[in-house]
């Protein structure tokens, strides 16, 4: 699994549990950098693929924020698309 994936299914996790709830916005690429101990490059394709999911929403000068209930992917498919 490559770190990104890595990082896509333990925020997806995050977000199912409800540590992260509808609307709430996520912690900006910095924290998660820190968090995770990767690059600002593999977080910015973490969060790619949360948007291309459509789990995520970023607003321009605002941050990412989850997006509001809706019909989760199977993670059985997240990734062979």
């Amino acid at each position: 699994m490559l770190k990104y994936e890595g990082i896509v299914e333990d925020l997806l996790g995050k977000i199912e549990s409800g540590a992260y709830a509808p609307n709430e916005r996520l912690p900006i690429s910095a924290e998660l950098c820190d968090q995770y101990q990767v690059s600002k490059i593999t977080i910015k394709r973490a969060m790619d693929e949360l948007e291309r999911l459509g789990i995520v929403v970023r607003r321009r000068g605002s941050g990412t924020f989850v997006k509001g209930p809706g019909p989760a992917p199977s993670r059985r498919h997240l990734w062979s698309q």
